[in-house]
């Protein structure tokens, strides 16, 4: 699977709801420090709230075809380079497979907050 089928999400709006500009600014500057160190074919989207506001800066990681792992509370100016080596390693599993903690990097083997199953296809909903 290519990254361009895998994206990474980042929460804009944390802090914004508990009235925190000093949080809302830290996820600000994550957004920021990524997207200068992502590969140009790697997906990066900034998102409305993904609900978990109390672990704020909240990433995810989501593809076709893979389960959608959420992480945080993580850490700008510290974690970028963590959830960029993660997201590469995610893109790098194949369809199915599962990223388990020790795939993860130091900062993201204790932060899962979420592990969504992906989608089934067609055929696999006849089975």
């Amino acid at each position: 699977m290519t990254s361009r089928q895998c994206e990474i999400l980042i929460c804009h709006d944390c802090g914004h709801d508990n009235n925190e500009p000093q949080m809302a600014q830290s996820a600000k500057i994550m957004r920021k420090n990524i997207l200068k160190k992502i590969v140009s074919d790697q997906k990066i989207r900034a998102v409305s709230c993904m609900g978990f506001c109390e672990h704020h800066e909240v990433v995810a990681f989501q593809g076709k075809g893979r389960e959608t792992l959420v992480f945080g509370p993580l850490i700008s100016n510290k974690d970028e380079d963590d959830i960029i080596e993660g997201f590469q390693k995610y893109c790098s599993f194949k369809q199915g497979e599962k990223m388990m903690k020790h795939d993860r990097p130091h900062a993201l083997k204790e932060t899962v907050l979420a592990r969504i199953p992906a989608m089934l296809d067609e055929v696999e909903k006849r089975r």
